[in-house]
C-alpha cells in the first residue's frame, strides 16, 4: 500500500502536466465553436450551422474512442502507425 502512494506522488507531476495541456489544447477550439454561429449567423441559416457544428463532433467524441486506440495495435504497422495509416 504504501509502495502505490509512492507511484502515485512520483507520477503526480506528469499527470498535472497532461490535465494542464489537455486544457490548453481544448480551448483554442472551444473559443472557434463558440464564435462559429456569432459569425456567421448573418450568411447561413440555422440548420447550416447545425451541419458546420455536427462536422465537430470526433472531436468531441476523442474522449471515448481514444482508448480504443492506443490499446488495440497491429504489430505489423506498430502502435502509432496504426491509428495514423487509416487516418
Amino acid at each position: 500500500m504504501a509502495s502505490d502512494k509512492k507511484i502515485f506522488y512520483r507520477e503526480l507531476p506528469k499527470i498535472l502536466l497532461l490535465i494542464v495541456l489537455y486544457t490548453l489544447q481544448g480551448l483554442p477550439i472551444g473559443f472557434f465553436l463558440s464564435s462559429i454561429p456569432v459569425i456567421f449567423k448573418k450568411y447561413l441559416t440555422y440548420s447550416e450551422i447545425g451541419v458546420m457544428m455536427m462536422c465537430t463532433m470526433p472531436f468531441s467524441m476523442k474522449v471515448l474512442w481514444s482508448p480504443f486506440v492506443e490499446f488495440y495495435y497491429s504489430e505489423k504497422f506498430g502502435k502509432r502507425k496504426s491509428w495514423i495509416v487509416p487516418m
